[in-house]
């Protein structure tokens, strides 16, 4: 849960449960700027700082998250170059979105709808 995806806002992010943070001024990657980092502790005093922070790729949270993964899935429709029902999906962890739309196969997902 202290994962976060850089906004539009310079040095701002956007955790999970939609709080926003920013980086502790005295931290390595405060200068960086990474599009996702991960906080070892959440510290709030006049703002919400993120602590110890390494930057981290979005594969590496689905990987890890596993069961607490959310999935949405929208927009079926027939691929005629696979031949199958594809559909998007949106992946999110405590309500951060992690992917925003991912081709995925959707029989996988109801086999009876496609």
């Amino acid at each position: 849960s202290t994962i976060a995806h850089k906004t539009e806002n310079r040095g701002e992010y956007l955790a999970a449960r939609q709080q926003k943070a920013k980086i502790f001024p005295a931290s390595t990657v405060f200068k960086q700027i990474p599009p996702w980092v991960m906080a070892f502790e959440v510290v709030e005093t006049s703002q919400v700082f993120m602590r110890t922070v390494a930057k981290i790729e979005p594969e590496w949270i689905i990987s890890a998250a596993g069961d607490l993964l959310k999935y949405h899935y929208f927009e079926p429709h027939w691929s005629k170059k696979t031949g199958r029902v594809k559909a998007y999906a949106q992946i999110s962890l405590f309500g951060l979105i992690i992917i925003s739309k991912q081709l995925t196969n959707y029989e996988q997902v109801n086999l009876v709808e496609s």
